[in-house]
């Protein structure tokens, strides 16, 4: 009976960093997702073409 992790180290950090990349992008989908949503629910912003400048 093994002592430690059963599969190799560097297998466990693949995983860590593959699974970090996914959650980044998922993050950021949604991040994206609920800019775009507020510009729809809040069309009529006096300042908007100042805050494009």
């Amino acid at each position: 009976m093994p002592i430690g992790l059963a599969s190799p180290f560097y297998l466990l950090v693949i995983f860590w960093i593959i699974r970090v990349v996914v959650m980044v992008f998922f993050c950021s989908f949604l991040g994206w997702l609920g800019i775009r949503i507020l510009d729809a629910l809040t069309p009529k912003i006096h300042q908007r073409e100042k805050i494009g400048e």
